[in-house]
């Protein structure tokens, strides 16, 4: 009777870690839409979110001089706190060289389309598409135009505060909290805060 129930036992052991394999197994599978859709709060569906946004499927990706994006900034944006803060921000997420920054479908700040986000400025997003970032596939704004981009930077970044920053330490703490918003972001601010205030210094030079 014992054996009869410790093979029992075994059987339901080897069939659940087959089932978790399985399920394993298919979320490694998932299409690009379906992973994208599985991020933000949609749950994995193979519906299309933001329905009312045109789905662009192909993309472009622009390499541009950092002193030239400085210059649209500062033709777009009148503020220069708000010039410094897009700038560095660009900085962080694209650059490509010393003096380049590269970007796709003129978002050059790397902003995803998570639900329920940017309701104040989505009017400005032209279409979304499908690209990988470091945790895999997400839905990304497009803009027709660069200006465009910079325009809902700028009523996104005066939502969360950032004309309240006065010193290099309050621009690590802004981005770190405000716009990179990490799991642990403590952790994050004690590691990134040198190189985002040698990144914040580097955009005063273009402003």
């Amino acid at each position: 009777m014992i054996a009869v129930i410790l093979v029992l036992i075994l059987i339901i052991m080897i069939g659940g870690k087959k089932a978790m394999e399985k399920g394993g197994k298919k979320a490694m599978e998932l299409s690009p839409i379906e992973q994208a859709n599985s991020r933000g709060g949609w749950g994995i569906t193979k519906e299309e979110p933001l329905k009312e946004l045109p789905w662009k499927k192909d993309f472009t990706y622009t390499i541009m001089d950092i002193e030239d994006f400085s210059k649209i900034v500062k033709r777009t944006i009148n503020d220069t706190l708000l010039q410094k803060v897009i700038i560095a921000i660009a900085l962080r997420e694209q650059r490509y060289s010393k003096d380049k920054i590269r970007f796709p479908n003129n978002n050059t700040f790397g902003i995803n389309l998570f639900k329920n986000g940017w309701k104040s400025a989505m009017h400005l997003v032209d279409y979304k598409f499908l690209e990988r970032d470091k945790l895999g596939w997400v839905w990304f704004a497009g803009f027709n135009s660069v200006e465009r981009s910079l325009k809902f930077m700028e009523i996104v970044l005066k939502r969360k505060g950032a004309m309240n920053i006065k010193t290099p330490d309050d621009w690590a703490y802004f981005y770190v909290y405000k716009w990179w918003s990490p799991l642990d972001k403590e952790q994050a601010l004690n590691k990134e805060k040198g190189s985002l205030t040698s990144i914040w210094n580097e955009a005063g030079k273009y402003v």
